[in-house]
């Protein structure tokens, strides 16, 4: 069953989404939780909505069932990313996943601002620790700035985005290079 797109004011559809399950992953930012049967994007679709800590069970008994899946994630921060690197890497080879965010995002680069000690792309011992980065931000922050500082960030390498368009958030999330790819 299709899942409605709305435009931000909830008026009008874009588009519809073809869809076997949604996977909400909108993390801890709205404003309560509407099971399937109340959430209007969910409500009279016939569409399963599955919950994050129940996903691996989902993809399991979805690839037993050897029924091809298209997945929707609802939510684009680090609980959205987290469940389309699960899907991608346990869906079966004919299921689509389908990522939904309100817009783009800025994440730290876990292999910059992380690096592993056992890392040799990088000289660590010159390297700005993350709670460095985040104060130069704060330093340099003027109430307006925002996103500068985060382009600038990623500039440097030390951080990245999810979504084409411009990022307009950052949820301070940190999000690994090969994570990134899988998204």
């Amino acid at each position: 069953a299709p899942l409605d797109h709305f435009r931000p004011d909830a008026t009008t559809i874009i588009e519809q989404l073809p869809c076997d399950r949604v996977i909400d992953a909108r993390g801890f930012d709205y404003h309560g939780h509407r099971d399937a049967t109340t959430d209007p994007l969910c409500a009279g679709t016939g569409n399963k909505e599955t919950e994050m800590r129940d996903l691996p069970r989902t993809v399991r008994e979805r690839r037993r069932a050897c029924r091809r899946t298209t997945y929707v994630v609802v939510g684009g921060g680090k609980t959205g990313t987290d469940a389309v690197g699960y899907l991608a890497e346990h869906k079966a080879t004919a299921d689509e996943v389908i990522l939904v965010t309100g817009g783009a995002k800025f994440f730290w680069r876990r292999d910059a601002v992380i690096p592993s000690a056992t890392s040799r792309s990088h000289n660590l011992l010159f390297r700005p620790m993350l709670a460095e980065l985040v104060l130069d931000m704060i330093l340099g922050y003027d109430g307006t700035n925002g996103v500068e500082l985060m382009l600038e960030a990623e500039r440097r390498g030390w951080a990245c985005r999810v979504g084409d368009a411009p990022p307009t958030g950052f949820l301070f999330g940190i999000l690994g290079d090969d994570e990134k790819r899988l998204v």
